[in-house]
């Protein structure tokens, strides 16, 4: 179909396969400067079964839309579908009794916006693969809301998506989006997902000026905890196969109030995996958002990976990036790469319920910064299970927190055996190192249940075993700064009274005197020990070199020894001058003789009245 402008509103454009022996269905193509779909209006191509119980064997056509705009919106009313929720779409199917291929869908536009429960889709409920979906904008890409309808009692987020349902074998699509700018708000999602027999399919972004994912949509007056929709990309799988891989590529990456980037297993498979680039600014804000390549309680695939490489990362309030298992598989591995990296009140994790820890790799340019509560763990056993920690490897110019911040850098494990920490840096800010024994003694208990530094206000490090003394990990730091937390000196307890540092001809009023004559107070250890009593450090005094010959006796140096200089004779400061600049300096002689005297004069003691 060609034409200037395309309205369609409660309407179906497309075409039927209803083959038996694997014929292909028609494609269908649209041309038009505008496009407009609402009240659940939809572009489609179906494979189906001729008549029930005869299964259909063919491949769904293809599906071209190309617009200088396209809007979706809305869906059919529930009672005009028998119950179906029918959106307004641009889509390919392979319904249920049927056997082949769904078809690919692409959509060539200037701006797409989806709205109201709106989709762009392929899915597959028979035996075969669901179709890939590729979208170019040349503008931009809007997904905005999700809907709860009643007549189904369901949430349906507004998004494009490729889906695998249950019962079905095969695999879902893959999706491509290239666009200037992505905006995925108030519940809407990308999503390539698996919940029948097969893997789910890769997602590939590129938003080559800003991506932002922002928003919850939540339903809990209805009552039920699934009617709660986040903004999300989502490659995942839910009962038998992994999930898929999660490519984003953006100058500017934006996720806040609860949305996701998720590659996740719910199922057997392992979780997919995501690689995410960012040009200039990576920011996580909000409790609930994340990137994320976990698994579900309940699941026995292993976690999967994160590769991050971001100019600068900032992580708050909450938010997180995480490769966790939270059922029976191992945890899996993250990677994160730039030039800076805040937490504050953050986490990175690659944690387990009950199974081996993964690893965290943090290789930054400049500085990573913690503060607010943060943490970076590869804790293992969380539920009080086994498991050994894993890994924690940073690399930094600057690994700076503060010291009372409870920010924890953390390889534990309950009953297995702790990680290993290992950090490379020029300087090394706030942290204390803390073995099992430190760490007894610092929460005052030796309870394994509350082995945690988490409940101490200052910033630590460990890689223990909470259950067991003899299986703790290893902190290793390599740095040529001195932490100051760790190696200084401890000050005297109260500040130096300048009159103990002088000495007195009259015990009585010497005090006195001090404080008129001027003060002297020891603060730090600028080469002066903390006090007079005390001995000043070692290193401090200097010793030549000696050449020694074979048999260990000094060689004398052939070099032309001069005798020693006259000592110079010092004199001693008599008076203050302003010189004619204005200048005032220190003389050796009283031009004026206005303080002859009290350079000079000895100190006397006042009478000190008598007593009656």
């Amino acid at each position: 179909m060609t034409a200037n402008a395309i309205a369609l509103d409660y309407t179906f454009l497309g075409n039927f396969n209803f083959s038996d022996s694997g014929a292909a269905g028609g494609d269908v193509t649209v041309q038009t400067g505008t496009l407009t779909a609402t009240t659940g209006a939809q572009i489609g191509s179906l494979v189906l079964s001729p008549v029930p119980g005869i299964p259909g064997i063919g491949i769904s056509g293809a599906v071209s839309v190309t617009a200088d705009s396209i809007l979706l919106s809305g869906f059919q009313p529930g009672e005009l579908t028998g119950g179906i929720f029918r959106p307004a779409s641009i889509f390919s199917s392979l319904q249920p009794e049927t056997e082949g291929a769904g078809g690919d869908v692409t959509v060539t536009t200037g701006s797409l916006s989806l709205v109201g429960g709106a989709t762009i889709g392929t899915s597959s409920f028979g035996i075969g693969n669901a179709g890939n979906i590729t979208v170019t904008a040349r503008q931009s890409v809007a997904i905005d809301g999700a809907v709860y309808t009643t007549f189904d009692n369901e949430t349906h987020p507004t998004g494009i998506t490729s889906e695998l349902f249950t019962g079905a074998a095969g695999r879902s699509g893959n999706i491509a989006i290239t666009t200037p700018v992505l905006k995925v708000t108030n519940g809407g999602t990308i999503t390539a997902t698996s919940n029948g027999t097969g893997d789910a399919g890769s997602i590939t972004i590129n938003a080559t000026e800003s991506a932002s994912f922002d928003g919850v949509v939540s339903f809990a007056s209805v009552g039920q905890r699934d009617r709660i929709s986040r903004a999300a990309v989502i490659a995942g799988t839910d009962i038998v196969g992994n999930g898929g891989t999660l490519t984003l590529t953006t100058s500017n990456l934006t996720l806040t109030n609860g949305a996701q980037l998720t590659a996740q297993t719910d199922g057997n498979g392992n979780a997919g995996n995501l690689q995410v680039r960012v040009q200039n600014l990576l920011s996580l804000d909000q409790a609930g958002t994340g990137i994320l390549a976990n698994t579900s309680p309940g699941s026995t695939g292993n976690g999967g990976s994160i590769f991050i490489d971001s100019a600068q990362t900032v992580i708050r309030n909450g938010a997180r990036i995480a490769v966790d298992s939270r059922g029976s598989g191992v945890a899996g591995n993250s990677f994160l790469q730039g030039r800076s990296l805040v937490l504050d009140n953050g986490l990175i994790s690659a944690e387990t319920v009950s199974n081996t820890g993964g690893n965290l790799t943090l290789r930054i340019n400049d500085t990573l910064a913690m503060q607010g509560g943060s943490r970076i763990s590869t804790s293992a056993g969380t539920a009080l299970a086994g498991g050994d920690g894993g890994n924690i490897t940073i690399n930094t110019r600057f690994l700076a927190t503060a010291l009372n911040g409870n920010n924890d850098i953390t390889a534990n494990a309950f009953t297995g055996r702790g990680g290993q920490v290992n950090i490379t840096a020029q300087g090394i800010f706030g942290f204390l190192v803390l073995s099992r024994s430190q760490l007894e003694a610092a929460l005052g208990t030796s309870d394994p249940n509350l082995l945690n530094p988490a409940f101490l206000p200052t910033s630590n490090i460990t890689a223990i075993s909470q259950f067991n003394p003899n299986l703790s990990g290893q902190v290793i730091i390599q740095s040529p700064n001195t932490d100051p937390s760790r190696g200084v000196v401890p000050q005297p307890p109260a500040i130096v009274d300048a009159s103990r540092l002088i000495a007195q001809d009259c015990s009585a009023t010497g005090g006195v005197i001090a404080r008129q004559l001027g003060s002297l107070v020891v603060t730090g250890q600028g080469g002066l020990a903390p006090s007079p009593t005390d001995q000043l450090r070692g290193d401090s005094l200097l010793i030549g070199w000696e050449n020694l010959n074979g048999t260990g006796q000094a060689v004398q140096s052939s070099a032309v020894v001069q005798p020693p200089r006259s000592p110079v004779q010092l004199v001693e400061v008599q008076a203050l001058e302003r010189q004619s600049d204005g200048r005032v300096v220190l003389v050796a002689h009283d031009p004026e003789g206005s303080n002859q005297e009290f350079w000079s004069r000895p100190i006397t003691c006042p009478t000190l009245p008598t007593q009656p």
